[in-house]
């Protein structure tokens, strides 16, 4: 049986959980080394053999990176566009000139000010994976 190996196309079937208890799961298709997904989610692929099963934990610097305090913006709503109402929580994409995005959320809303994290959701925290490699090619 092939392993999966940088540059190969694989399809896995996975689950995650956080440490603070948040869990996602889905399929997957990527070539490993594209940089398409995390570091640590590639490394725990490689070297497996189609219907192989894993479980590992993928400390934060190799998931979803550290949280940052410098990605954590408090604006005052002066600066804002007249109008827009901002709830605590609320999600939304800012276009940026390189064509891509830009997540945000809602952090704080206070009467003059609202505080923006661009971190990502799962900055910060370890993920335990549950991987099946379904096929390599």
């Amino acid at each position: 049986m092939d392993q999966a190996q940088p540059g190969d196309n694989v399809k896995v079937e996975f689950s995650g959980t956080s440490d603070d208890g948040r869990s996602f799961s889905g399929d997957l298709e990527f070539t490993i080394g594209a940089g398409k997904v995390i570091p640590g989610f590639e490394e725990v692929v490689i070297g497996m053999v189609p219907g192989e099963s894993r479980t590992e934990r993928v400390p934060s610097n190799r998931a979803f990176g550290p949280y940052r305090e410098d990605l954590v913006l408090d604006i005052e709503k002066k600066y804002l566009p007249d109008g827009l109402q901002f709830e605590t929580g609320e999600h939304f994409e800012i276009p940026r000139e390189d064509g891509r995005t830009t997540e945000f959320v809602v952090k704080e809303v206070s009467d003059a000010v609202v505080t923006f994290d661009a971190n990502h959701p799962l900055a910060g925290t370890d993920i335990v994976f549950d991987v099946t490699l379904v096929s390599v090619k």
